[in-house]
């Protein structure tokens, strides 16, 4: 295992998780925390947030801020990034995420929207919002996750197939 030298000097003091409420989201928030980096748990399930920011407040001593936000909603990332402005904010994880099942055509054009939107259109903004205030303090992380399914599938679904267009990148 490397080494994990002072995330907070050489980032900021503050992390954002999104899609903290459970599986990779909230593992990300639990390494972050246990390193010494203070968090801001974004999600739509409060109660599961409160809960979380609970166990790493009192395991870590760390201070976390719980957001409950649905990223979905109109200007979801605006709002974000203009309420933990007044944040040391160093590192942001993109992880929130959602997914339909089945063929295109038999899922509501709603949905696929929406899928698109949270898997591409929000992670985009982000990285552009937070990336402007990394670059102009000249250090930050941003983290994209995406799923394994956007990454590696051969015969796609619609917004798989664009999402993963848009998120990353395909050999020549």
């Amino acid at each position: 295992m490397c080494e994990v030298t002072n995330l907070a000097a050489t980032y900021g003091e503050y992390a954002i998780a999104t899609g903290a409420s459970s599986g990779i989201g909230e593992e990300f928030a639990r390494h972050l925390s246990s390193v010494g980096l203070n968090v801001v748990l974004v999600a739509r399930r409060i109660d599961r947030l409160q809960r979380l920011a609970g166990e790493l407040s009192d395991a870590y001593d760390t201070h976390t801020i719980v957001l409950a936000l649905d990223l979905l909603a109109d200007g979801a990332v605006a709002e974000l990034h203009r309420r933990v402005a007044h944040l040391d904010i160093g590192i942001v994880v993109v992880n929130a995420a959602m997914s339909t099942t089945g063929p295109l055509v038999n899922n509501s054009l709603s949905e696929e929207l929406a899928v698109l939107r949270l898997d591409g259109a929000v992670p985009l903004e982000t990285a552009h919002r937070f990336g402007r205030d990394f670059a102009r303090r000249r250090r930050g992380a941003i983290i994209l996750v995406a799923s394994s399914l956007e990454a590696g599938q051969i015969l796609c679904n619609g917004q798989t197939c664009a999402t993963s267009q848009i998120t990353t990148p395909r050999p020549s």
